[in-house]
């Protein structure tokens, strides 16, 4: 007597478990998705960034270093760009305290402010070492409260107002990078 054949079992042909499905699902959703990683333009030119000193065209002394500092802290951690002499650099980053300033949010009964907000005004372009293009131009506006009666002042606000600002700038060049 022979052995009759048996008729193919539906799906034997395919991988069994969930590894080769869910290779099979991350291999399909790879370039579709519209994510990339990394720094830089394309073509990858922009690696090294030059942060020039900021002008400073308020009257309030001192906000020029203590921007230029923070955003010397900040550049790798919010853009992955490697800080960089303006010899060895891809591109520049020119930082222009254009305003500062601050209004009184409420008032105490004599006449001093009890509460109050300060701003700082800047202007920002960044230039292609390279090919002496533009590549970003804009304006950030950072503002801080402060309350006088819990010991807080406008030198209070200011330091927190520069990191956030710092933040802002770099977010936002890095965005076009």
């Amino acid at each position: 007597m022979s052995a009759r054949p048996r008729p193919p079992t539906p799906g034997a042909d395919r991988p069994r478990g969930l590894l080769p499905l869910l290779a099979l699902c991350l291999a399909g959703l790879g370039p579709a998705c519209g994510y990339t990683h990394g720094y830089g333009r394309p073509g990858g030119s922009i690696r090294r960034m030059a942060i020039e000193a900021v002008d400073n065209l308020s009257f309030r002394q001192g906000l020029d270093q203590d921007l230029t500092r923070q955003l010397g802290r900040d550049l790798t951690v919010y853009t992955g760009l490697v800080p960089a002499t303006r010899s060895s650099a891809d591109a520049l980053l020119r930082v222009t305290l254009v305003e500062e300033g601050g209004r009184p949010i409420s008032d105490a009964p004599e006449g001093a402010v009890e509460e109050a907000a300060a701003y700082l005004a800047v202007e920002v372009v960044v230039i292609d070492l390279q090919t002496g293009e533009e590549i970003y131009r804009g304006k950030h506006l950072d503002w801080a409260e402060f309350r006088a009666p819990v010991g807080e002042d406008l030198d209070s606000a200011t330091r927190e107002t520069i990191p956030d600002l710092s933040r802002k700038i770099l977010t936002a060049v890095v965005q076009v990078l």
